[in-house]
């Protein structure tokens, strides 16, 4: 079984209260800006896969460091499981300002168990 987390840049993601998701435009790998700084508002998507964690509370974080090494996002929150045989599906909507082209990299911890996402930002060439 691979213990980590599933992590997907995406438009738009909701969970619904049965446990089901809706994603759109799921697996954004490249973000285009017309000039740097530029503000991504972008959203997130997580999947704990089942039989990862044993029922109880877990410290959920993001923290998104742009190619420059600036930490962009850093967010604390706290998650319970109380079925782990069920997969459970976590939707984030983020604003964060990136300062340079490059390779963005967002890293989510669930207590001992991690995923990341690399998100490419590129300036807009001219006639694009």
């Amino acid at each position: 079984m691979d213990p980590s987390l599933h992590v997907r840049f995406c438009e738009y993601a909701t969970v619904h209260p049965d446990g089901t998701f809706t994603l759109v435009r799921g697996g954004i790998d490249v973000w285009t800006a017309a000039a740097m700084p530029a503000t991504a508002a972008l959203s997130l998507f997580v999947e704990i896969p089942s039989g990862t964690l044993p029922p109880g509370r877990y410290p959920l974080s993001f923290t998104l460091t742009t190619a420059s090494g600036k930490k962009v996002l850093e967010a604390l929150a706290e998650m319970s499981i109380a079925d782990p045989r069920k997969a459970v599906p976590i939707a984030v909507s983020v604003s964060a300002e990136l300062d340079t082209p490059g390779n963005a990299l967002l890293v989510v911890r669930c207590g001992p168990v991690s995923g990341m996402a690399v998100l490419d930002v590129r300036l807009r060439e001219e006639g694009e």
